[in-house]
């Protein structure tokens, strides 16, 4: 989807947030626009939580089946704990 850069307008309320947030860190407004698009492009090219194999999950069923899966092979990290359910019942 291309979007004509002319076409992109601010609204006062927009511009004010952005002033704000450039007065609070003390850095100039385009920093500041530059850092939120760089860390907004970092999350949009992560792959969500309910990926595997770089194929995406959708059906909740079969991503729960592979949590699942994945939890049942993991082990306790501090041998000093017992964390099974069991052990905190008397």
């Amino acid at each position: 989807m291309a979007i004509d850069i002319r076409e992109i307008e601010l609204t006062d309320e927009q511009k004010r947030r952005i002033a704000e947030s450039a007065e609070q860190t003390g850095r100039p407004w385009n920093e500041v626009v530059d850092q939120q698009l760089a860390a907004s492009q970092e999350t949009a090219d992560t792959k969500p939580y309910w990926s595997y194999k770089d194929r995406y999950i959708e059906d909740l069923e079969k991503w729960q089946a592979y949590f699942d899966e994945w939890l049942s092979k993991q082990t306790s990290r501090n041998p000093n704990f017992d964390d099974n359910r069991e052990s905190i019942y008397p």
